[in-house]
């Protein structure tokens, strides 16, 4: 859209007094923004900001979220992966519950293991009984 700040100039705001307008200017983007993010995602190491950018890409409610989610879920941060375990919740599709799937089978080789296990157990509950409810 002509007059928006470029993506960058959003995600630099995020650590700053103009977070909020940032973060939902971000948000109004659309999934469009996603590459972006993820991109931003990998060169950032403050896990505030990364979880942000979590929350940003799970609010576009899409699939195409999830390679950002599974990278966060990864991180020992628990900022960080908590909140790709809520954007996951709030996808709640098939695919959604196979990363959940596979970060339990992976949350033993984990520093925070038993934390992490009991979220991502959490998590799979919520998504399951999202999906059964939509098939009824």
């Amino acid at each position: 859209m002509p007059g928006q700040k470029p993506v960058e100039q959003y995600l630099a705001q995020l650590g700053t007094a103009g977070w909020e307008d940032a973060y939902h200017s971000l948000v109004e983007r659309g999934p469009d923004v996603l590459d972006e993010l993820e991109s931003a995602f990998r060169r950032c190491a403050d896990p505030i900001l990364r979880a942000a950018i979590v929350e940003i890409a799970s609010s576009q409610g899409s699939d195409l979220a999830l390679p950002i989610l599974q990278e966060a879920l990864a991180d020992e941060r628990r900022p960080v992966w908590s909140a790709a375990i809520e954007g996951l919740i709030s996808i709640a599709g098939p695919t959604a519950l196979k990363v959940l799937e596979c970060a339990r089978r992976a949350a033993g080789h984990r520093r925070d293991a038993a934390v992490f296990a009991e979220a991502v157990d959490e998590a799979l509950d919520q998504v399951r009984r999202a999906a059964s409810r939509r098939d009824q």
